[in-house]
């Protein structure tokens, strides 16, 4: 199952799944949206043998029935800097991100007036 990315509770690693070994950015922007998908109930984290988090995908429901149904919730804070974004792609050894790479705008310059000229 490690070959497949897939943690010995069913679900993938919450890092495996959001880390982008490509971009930093989309590596943050992952992480944002998967604590939406947590926040909806449309998917949750569970601690792994070795006390990672993985995410635990429950039955398909509808987004009023996940914000509606009795679950227990917590809140947990989570930063990442660059430093931690490299050594998460070490650690688990990320070559390919899980979410596809998203391309990225180039020619975004700022103007002599600023970024919104």
């Amino acid at each position: 199952m490690k070959k497949l990315r897939i943690t010995d509770t069913g679900g993938p690693s919450v890092f495996e799944y959001v880390v982008n070994p490509h971009s930093f950015g989309q590596t943050v922007e992952n992480l944002f949206y998967v604590s939406f998908l947590i926040k909806e109930g449309s998917c949750g984290i569970e601690m792994d043998d070795n006390g990672l988090p993985s995410l635990l995908i429950p039955n398909v429901r509808t987004d009023e029935e996940g914000r509606g149904q009795d679950v227990s919730k917590h809140q947990a804070v989570l930063s990442i800097d660059y430093g931690t974004w490299q050594d998460l792609i070490k650690a688990f050894d990320i070559t390919e991100p899980m979410i596809p790479h998203r391309e990225e705008e180039r020619g975004a310059q700022m103007g002599a007036r600023g970024w919104y000229a």
